[in-house]
């Protein structure tokens, strides 16, 4: 199959789970004997990448409009394709389906988050993501949910007799892991807490933060580790940067890392904590499983599903709570040690979450689309 992917802004990108999501995906696909191209507005690691032929589209830099214009152009750029299916991603890059599907191109849909429920959107973006998952549920032949939540939304919202299947993210540790990345923050193995997250809204951080200046007990917390950043600057991730400068318990916003360093660092953690107010299938949190690290999450339907009785479940933007869950992972050691086991066990028993599987599940959901016949075997 020739393949057209429309989603990363950047590829590879440096972080967020849909880009890392696509460029898994993708390479396997490749490997696989599929002509794979994804179109993108930055492609740090040149044309190239993995086996992927990488296409770059111009958008308008540093503004609000960047992702409908680049979508808007990698969509033209894959309906005037020889492509056999075009493959969009995230809800936000989705308006534009409509043009491979008139050009006669089969569209798939892979839904990674339901956008309009982050925070940082007016409600005039709402409107418009709202108005593009109108526009795919009528383009797209058929539909991946990374989640439960989503597979049962996409059920409720696009036209009968459309395929839609579930299949989550998948994990593959690296062979390469910088053992001595805590020590180069100034942290000790199992004596920090971690947040790989970006810094925006919806990933809960402030409340993270509201949860140390109100610590339980006399004892100090953990010190909080955070892995990630803000794509671009923003009053949120800037006011969250002071309230860290001045946090009883330190907090480190570490920015960007290698992914050796990610993983160190997930390797020397008491836990990993996701104070998410949505998510979609985190990577973060099935990664940290995958290390055998415990795992302290929001309540919240995505985290109900990887965690079962494995991690430790905190009600949605309740400092207090968090506060309390905090204490408890920093008083227990045991117990957070044996919850990380118990988690790695289910990732390892569920044979879900393997990137192998999944490229192999989206690859029969593809050709389903291509030959009009669903996807069988998904």
């Amino acid at each position: 199959m020739r393949i057209a992917v429309v989603g990363p802004l950047e590829f590879p990108g440096r972080q967020g789970g849909m880009s890392r999501h696509i460029e898994e995906v993708s390479a396997r696909l490749a490997a696989r004997g599929h002509a794979v191209t994804v179109y993108c507005r930055r492609a740090p690691a040149g044309p190239r990448y993995r086996g992927v032929n990488v296409v770059t589209v111009p958008a308008i830099p540093r503004s609000p409009l960047d992702r409908f214009s680049y979508s808007a152009l990698a969509s033209v750029r894959a309906a005037c394709s020889d492509a056999d299916v075009v493959h969009y991603h995230s809800y936000a890059n989705s308006g534009w389906s409509f043009l491979p599907r008139w050009r006669g191109r089969p569209v798939v849909m892979t839904v990674h988050r339901l956008e309009w429920r982050d925070e940082k959107w007016g409600r005039l973006a709402r409107t418009l993501l709202r108005a593009n998952a109108a526009v795919v549920h009528r383009a797209a032949r058929a539909f991946i949910a990374v989640s439960r939540e989503f597979e049962a939304f996409l059920h409720e919202h696009v036209p009968a007799g459309r395929t839609v299947v579930r299949i989550p993210n998948g994990v593959t540790l690296p062979d390469t892991v910088d053992d001595d990345a805590p020590a180069q923050f100034g942290y000790v193995p199992d004596g920090y807490v971690l947040a790989v997250s970006r810094l925006v809204p919806e990933k809960g951080l402030d409340v993270l933060v509201d949860a140390l200046d109100r610590p339980v007990g006399d004892a100090p917390l953990l010190p909080v580790a955070v892995a990630g950043a803000a794509r671009q600057p923003t009053a949120f991730s800037t006011a969250l940067a002071d309230r860290a400068e001045r946090s009883p318990t330190p907090v480190r916003l570490l920015g960007v890392q290698p992914a050796a360093v990610v993983h160190g660092l997930y390797r020397g953690a008491r836990a990993l904590v996701a104070p998410s107010r949505a998510e979609g299938n985190p990577l973060t949190v099935i990664e940290a499983m995958a290390h055998g690290v415990c795992v302290v999450a929001s309540d919240i339907p995505p985290h109900r599903e990887l965690l079962g009785d494995s991690g430790i479940l905190v009600p949605v933007g309740d400092p207090a709570a968090w506060a309390q869950a905090l204490r408890t992972v920093a008083d227990d050691p045991d117990a957070a040690h044996r919850l990380g086991a118990r988690g790695r066990a289910r990732i390892e028993a569920s044979g879900e979450y393997q990137w192998d599987a999944v490229a192999a599940r989206t690859e029969s959901v593809l050709a389903g689309a291509v030959s009009g016949s669903g996807a069988a075997g998904a």
